[in-house]
């Protein structure tokens, strides 16, 4: 029937089995039926169906039906698919963000660089706060753009939860992932973050080059408008004059940055 592109068949099909699922006498023959509809061809062909057309209920109802079989189809297919294609996908994928969770969760731990980036770019552009705890998986991924990824996806999102994970991220052993946290932070408008950030920046580490980490964090700093931020900012800005020009134009931040509070 899916062969013939009877989709709506097919879903009404489903929607009985599950009608029947727990009538007395049919429970095993249920099962049974229902378990073609697992069939990865059958998956294979809805998701097909669906990116050239997103509004083929038949099609999404049945990968519906099926609950984390029919995720990991459209998650399959969105891997594989062109950026057009992933388009046309992501209204389908939306309404599934339960389902969704575990099989991204098994990508994330164990896939591949490029296929965990792409997977936690969906899960930020589904904009779901509860998978929030599975975006986070990535902040402990191997690789820095995988990290990067994840802490855009969640500061596209949000609320306490995200709020916690960005501060977490302040705190990450990378510079780069801090810089990353640093900026999205300031974009956010994370003005919980104003203490991890000013730890950043009152720390100094003589075996870290952080030079582009705590630019960032002026940014961000600037951005968020904290009062917060004025004992450490002033402590900065009195420094003497260090050696280098790096460290004389991050004292030249501070003061910037002190100057923009003053202006209110």
């Amino acid at each position: 029937a899916v062969r013939e592109a009877a989709f709506d068949e097919v879903a009404a099909a489903a929607e009985l089995l599950t009608d029947l699922g727990t009538a007395p006498g049919v429970v095993a023959a249920v099962a049974a039926a229902r378990q073609v509809l697992t069939a990865p061809e059958l998956l294979q062909e809805c998701v097909h169906r669906l990116m050239d057309d997103p509004e083929a209920l038949g099609a999404r109802m049945v990968l519906e039906s099926v609950g984390t079989a029919g995720a990991e189809a459209l998650i399959n297919g969105y891997l594989a698919a062109t950026e057009l294609q992933r388009a046309q996908l992501l209204p389908v994928l939306t309404p599934m963000a339960e389902s969704l969770a575990p099989v991204a969760g098994r990508i994330l731990r164990s896939g591949d660089t490029e296929a965990a980036g792409a997977v936690v770019r969906l899960l930020g552009s589904i904009g779901a706060r509860r998978l929030l705890p599975t975006i986070a998986l990535a902040l402990d991924h191997l690789d820095n753009r995988v990290r990067a990824d994840a802490i855009v996806a969640i500061a596209q999102n949000p609320g306490p939860e995200s709020v916690q994970l960005l501060q977490k991220a302040l705190a990450h052993w990378d510079p780069e992932t801090r810089r990353v946290a640093a900026r999205e932070s300031g974009r956010a408008g994370v003005t919980e973050a104003v203490p991890a950030l000013l730890k950043i920046i009152a720390v100094q580490n003589l075996f870290e080059r952080n030079y582009e980490l705590k630019k960032e964090v002026f940014k961000s700093l600037e951005t968020l408008h904290s009062p917060q931020a004025v004992p450490v900012l002033s402590r900065l800005a009195k420094r003497p004059m260090a050696l280098g020009k790096k460290n004389r134009e991050l004292r030249y931040l501070a003061r910037r940055v002190l100057e923009s509070l003053a202006d209110g």
